[in-house]
């Protein structure tokens, strides 16, 4: 797995960060033999990343829930994504600079925080 600095990555468990070291398959110490990624939040096993791009963009996935915000009005939106067709829609948006990305909460961070009754 070839990751760069400044790259984003997805883990199993829903996690977003930002990696900050180049990695090249192998730690950046020279004292360590595992194999993880150095982001902004803390170190993940290689093993456990699904997905990395340069735009976090690429990393939304139907389930997860974003806060967006209008440019122009200034007003912060919850978007649940539902279906493919509500992701690409938004996808487009955020290339056209429409709206701008707040916050995610991936399907799997909801899942791990959510109180059920009964």
């Amino acid at each position: 797995m070839k990751l760069y600095e400044d790259d984003y990555i997805r883990t199993k468990d829903g996690i977003i960060d930002k990696v900050i070291i180049e990695y090249n398959g192998e730690c950046n110490s020279p004292n360590c033999n595992r194999k993880h990624v150095s982001c902004e939040h803390n170190y993940y096993d290689e093993d456990t990343i699904i997905k990395s791009s340069p735009n976090i963009i690429d990393l939304i996935e139907i389930g997860d829930i974003i806060i967006t915000k209008h440019p122009a009005i200034e007003k912060e939106y919850i978007e649940p994504i539902n279906d493919e067709t509500t992701l690409e829609l938004l996808k487009k948006c955020f290339e056209e600079k429409s709206l701008k990305l707040i916050s995610i909460l991936t399907k799997e961070q909801f899942e791990q925080m959510k109180y059920k009754i009964n």
